[in-house]
């Protein structure tokens, strides 16, 4: 997962599905917030609460009611965070 930031807003990528992230990033609470789309037409919606050492959140498809699932990181590079 690699994230790209213009303030609070960001855009980011993983290779699963060439999927493509987009959203906020709410810094006094450590959360981002956004959608996801991926090269077979899937997308959703992801939180992450962010800490120094990665991120914990959670995914869903659009329509859904519920989150799906979880979706966690470890942050092995980091710039301005």
């Amino acid at each position: 997962l690699y994230l790209d930031f213009d303030n609070a807003a960001f855009t980011g990528s993983y290779e699963w599905k060439d999927g493509y992230l987009e959203g906020i990033l709410y810094e006094d609470q450590d959360l981002l917030e956004g959608t996801w789309s991926q090269s077979d037409g899937s997308t959703g919606n992801f939180y992450f609460n962010v800490t120094d050492e990665g991120f914990t959140g959670k995914y869903n498809y659009t329509g859904d009611t519920e989150w799906r699932g979880d979706w966690n990181g470890t942050h092995l590079e980091c710039y301005g965070y």
